[in-house]
Parts: structure tokens; sequence; C-alpha cells
């Protein structure tokens, strides 16, 4: 019998939790109405009104498709903030799983 390594459980967070924790990137959607996600809703609140003033003033938007890498303000927690547009409609799982792909493929480029 061929030994394996058994595969490691997800460690599930809060949303505060993701943001104090140190990691490279933090990921999250936004809409293209600009509806925040929790994610996004938390990283406002700690940095003072920055993603709705970025949403003001276009720098970025939840088109489809597109993705806003971000340096984060943040003194702790994620050093980036990569923003993936969720589009307008129905967020559903091919939303999800397009959404993660797009992702994926975006730091496989980056290795």
């Amino acid at each position: 019998m061929l030994d394996s390594n058994p595969i490691p459980s997800p460690e599930v967070l809060t949303v505060t939790g993701i943001l104090e924790q140190q990691s490279d990137v933090l990921v999250a959607g936004l809409t293209e109405e600009g509806s925040l996600s929790s994610t996004l809703d938390a990283v406002n609140e700690m940095t003072g009104g920055w993603i709705k003033r970025l949403i003001k003033d276009g720098e970025i938007r939840g088109k489809r498709s597109e993705l806003t890498l971000l340096a984060s303000p943040l003194d702790s927690g994620p050093r980036m903030l990569l923003v993936v547009g969720l589009g307008s409609g129905e967020l559903d799982r091919h939303l999800a799983f397009e959404s993660g792909a797009m992702v994926v493929r975006l730091s496989l480029i980056h290795i």
C-alpha cells in the first residue's frame, strides 16, 4: 500500500482574524454596484474609509473579471489586497469558480 500524506484541514478564520494574520495577499470580491464584501467592509472600517474612497475615485471597480492589486495601508496583516471584480447580477457557484480560477492564473504568472 502506498503511504499517503494526510490532507491538512483548512483553518477557518473570521474576517478580523484574516486581517490580523500575516500574509502576502488578501483576495476579496467587489460587485459592480460597489457592494462591499464583509472582508472589504472590514478593511474599509480599519482604514477610515479607504476602500470606499478608492471606489468613489474610480481606482477600483467591480467590473467582472477585473483585478486590482493594492498595497495594504495596514501596519500588520496582509501586505497586498487583490480586489476581484464580480460584475453585476447574481453571485453564483459558476462566478465563484471563474473568479477563483482567474486569481490562480494570476498567481502562477507571478511565481
